[in-house]
């Protein structure tokens, strides 16, 4: 569809193959699902995130505790959003790696405990926080059903009251949070005007603007990579900062591609929730958190449109639904009903 998209944008020519670039990424998930033949190969790129994971936690605790160079003050890995982002995500599975295994349940559990704090208390992005608290009630459904996931609930607000008060790092976010908000809604003209130093009403202001752009072509769009240019249009006359992108991965998709973009993308995530049914249990619950992962960062960011998110995105999920693949190679049969494994080789 973005190719289609390309076709009939309003963009510049530099505009649409700027995004088309971008969006290139997406073509990583067929490409992994179907050259990730070797089981074993799947296993240890998995493996090799999480290992990745757990270096990116211990190079930030060093930057936290300042044995790291002063450039790298606000994160160790591309950025604080992605870095909340990846973090929040490993966070998660090894906490459910800890309840596939009991032998190494003390370790994964351990694991996940370090990365989350590092994530609330030495971590800067919001979004991180709030995908953090959304995993936390999706593992506590995942293991126990609904009644878990009132549980999960009760825990996330209890640990976010904790985080809120006793982390500084976490209070000041939240803090600014609140503030720009209020400031922002004490605008005249909340959808004008330069929101220098107010990440949080500008991005209000960028929804509302993509909205009302969005009323205009609302089946189709107005094509790919053509927002920078309608937008411009749009605030022509005012000192409202020209959005490239709306921090909304749905809002950029349907004002580029329209309510069929949107359908879309959200069908892509469906499809793949539904071929994660058929994986053995940890492999399965993992495509679920890794659609949650970016299906709740995506709305207040455009993570399939950044590099790195989006990266992380498709990559885990082709290594991930390339066992569906593997085992529809090995039994055809098989990749027609959800699995009832309960055991996994991550387990271990």
């Amino acid at each position: 569809m973005f190719i289609i998209g390309a076709s009939y944008s309003a963009g510049t020519q530099h505009g649409v193959i700027n995004f088309m670039t971008k969006y290139a990424k997406l073509l990583l998930l067929p490409l992994l699902v179907m050259t990730m033949s070797n089981e074993r190969w799947r296993q240890r790129a998995i493996q090799a995130f999480l290992v990745g994971a757990v270096l990116a936690a211990a190079l930030s605790y060093a930057r936290f505790l300042g044995w790291v160079p002063t450039r790298c003050q606000q994160s160790m890995v591309q950025g604080t959003i992605h870095f909340g982002t990846i973090m929040a995500f490993a966070a998660y599975f090894f906490a459910r790696k800890a309840f596939a295994s009991k032998r190494w349940a003390w370790l994964w559990t351990l694991t996940s405990a370090c990365i989350a704090f590092d994530v609330l208390y030495t971590n800067r992005a919001r979004t991180g926080y709030v995908i953090l608290f959304a995993l936390i009630v999706l593992l506590a459904w995942q293991r126990f059903g609904w009644r878990g996931m009132m549980i999960g609930a009760l825990a996330s607000t209890l640990l976010a009251a904790v985080a809120f008060t006793t982390s500084p790092v976490a209070k000041r976010r939240l803090d600014e949070a609140i503030s720009n908000v209020h400031a922002y809604a004490q605008r005249q003209h909340p959808h004008e005007g330069m929101l220098t130093g107010n990440s949080m009403g500008l991005r209000l202001q960028f929804w509302q603007n993509t909205l009302a752009l969005i009323a205009k072509h609302p089946l189709f769009g107005t094509g790919t990579g053509s927002l920078h240019q309608d937008y411009k249009k749009l605030v022509a006359g005012t000192d409202t900062l020209v959005a490239v992108n709306p921090h909304n991965e749905y809002l950029g998709t349907t004002a580029q591609l329209g309510i069929v973009g949107l359908i879309l993308l959200l069908g892509m995530g469906a499809s793949a929730w539904r071929q994660g049914l058929k994986l053995p249990s940890v492999d399965r619950d993992a495509v679920q958190a890794v659609i949650a992962t970016v299906a709740i960062g995506s709305l207040f960011n455009s993570l399939l449109l950044d590099v790195n998110e989006g990266r992380f995105f498709m990559v885990m999920l082709g290594l991930l639904l390339a066992g569906v693949a593997n085992q529809a190679r090995s039994s055809p049969d098989l990749s027609l009903t959800p699995s009832r494994d309960t055991g996994h080789a991550l387990s271990g």
